[in-house]
């Protein structure tokens, strides 16, 4: 299904403010649509207090737009504390201002980080310098991009289809939360 926010206000998103919390299997899709000002996310617009939020197991797909800074597929800021974002993926469309970014526009504290995510999606405009998938120094494990930005592995669209981006996704065992059916005798996944 869909949903789409449209506001004109700061810290937009499913979720608009968290401070310690986990959100797990929650896919935003190809309808969703979410638009703000500032601290824009697809799933949670900023992250405040002193605690560890944690995204895991989610898929970006839709679209996110800040008029301001700070937009991006999963958080848009991470003021204070940390966010730990894991077996994830963006294949969405994120536009905003001066300081945006795929996955998140500030991750914050030096306790976060990325393990285990792809992104196939585009960002238009906000990226500055070669700042385009996160900002700040979050520790990075087992990170593709479809161009191999940012200290990531680059995989091809072809590895998506024949399932070895899932593959390596799950530290190349059959054990892991990215699954893909192949020759199924059904349409081609995508």
């Amino acid at each position: 299904d869909s949903l789409t926010l449209s506001l004109s206000s700061n810290g937009v998103g499913i979720f608009g403010y968290i401070d310690s919390a986990h959100i797990l299997n929650l896919t935003a899709g190809t309808a969703n649509n979410v638009k703000g000002k500032a601290f824009v996310g697809g799933f949670v617009g900023d992250k405040i207090g002193n605690g560890t939020a944690r995204i895991e197991r989610c898929g970006h797909e839709g679209k996110v737009t800040g008029s301001a800074e700070n937009a991006a597929a999963f958080v848009g800021c991470v003021h204070s504390g940390s966010l730990a974002i894991s077996y994830c993926y963006n294949s969405g469309r994120i536009s905003g201002n001066r300081e945006s970014a795929i996955f998140c526009g500030w991750m914050g504290g030096s306790n976060s980080s990325i393990s285990y995510c792809y992104n196939s999606g585009t960002l238009t405009a906000g990226a500055e310098g070669s700042n385009y998938l996160y900002r700040s120094l979050p520790t990075i494990t087992n990170v593709y991009d479809s161009s191999g930005r940012q200290n990531t592995i680059r995989f091809t669209l072809a590895q998506r289809k024949n399932g070895a981006l899932a593959w390596m996704l799950n530290g190349n065992t059959p054990d892991g939360p990215f699954r893909q059916n192949i020759d199924n005798e059904q349409a081609a996944d995508d």
